[in-house]
Parts: structure tokens; sequence; C-alpha cells
């Protein structure tokens, strides 16, 4: 019987080099004075790959069907939904406004339901990470104003 933790690590692993690899081909300006786009592709894999290799080094004994049930629920599809639509439609969205909508598809879909919680969680989530990528990171994002 395999252990999810075996699989799964195994995956990241694969999934993290696979990225690594892939960052290299971000295109990137020698003008640009900041963080290269390649840096957050790259902080991230190495990070999946070191996680996926520490599941490796010590697996629990999960099965993976018993694993991989919680995914197997309305709740997991749609997020799965959320992400890619909030995916497809980044370049042509505004960051704020695209970020906002999938962060309040996100927290409705864990159970959310207080109209303050609504409308606080996405518009300052949303504002906090644009503020964070702007101006602390000095990133362009996709922004109609």
């Amino acid at each position: 019987m395999v252990r999810s933790d075996t699989l799964l690590g195994a995956l990241a692993v694969i999934a993290g080099l696979a990225l690594l690899w892939a960052s290299y081909f971000i295109p990137t300006s020698g003008f640009v004075t900041t963080l290269s786009a390649q840096f957050f592709p790259r902080v991230l894999a190495g990070v999946m790959a070191i996680l996926g290799l520490l599941l490796l080094a010590r697996p629990r004994s999960n099965t993976l069907k018993n694993s991989l049930a919680p995914l197997a629920t309305a709740r997991f599809a749609g997020f799965v939904l959320a992400t890619a639509l909030y995916l497809i439609t980044f370049p042509h969205t505004d960051f704020r406004l695209g970020t906002a909508l999938f962060l309040l598809a996100g927290i409705m879909l864990m159970g959310a339901r207080k109209p303050l919680e609504l409308v606080l969680v996405p518009v300052l989530g949303a504002l906090g990470m644009w503020i964070v990528f702007r101006f602390g990171f000095t990133i362009l994002l996709p922004v109609w104003i």
C-alpha cells in the first residue's frame, strides 16, 4: 500500500524541479533594478521541492485513499474552479478587482457568511497585496486605473 506522504512528496519534488526549470524561461529585462520576474517562481519552486523532500524523509502512515478523501468535495472543486478562473483572467483584469473577487469566492467556499467579513476581507486583502507588490517589491500588476 502506498503512503500518501511518499507519493505526494515525490510529486512535490518533481513539480518543484519542473517549475524551477520553467522559471529560467521567464523573460527578464536588463533594465529592471528590482527583483526579476524569475525570483518568486524560483523561491516557490525551491520551497516546494524542499517540502517534498521532507515528506519523503519522514512520511506518516496515512494511506493515499484516506488522504485524498477530503479533496473529493464540492468545496474543493469550487476552489479549483475559482483558482482557474482567477489565473485565466489575471492578465485581463485589474489586479485589485480580480483578487478581491477570488478572495470573496474563497472565503465563501470556506463558510464565511457575515456581511462585514464578506466585504472587508476581500477589499483589504486585495488592497494589501497590491500595496506590497506595487510599492514593496515594485512589481507592476495589471490595473485599469
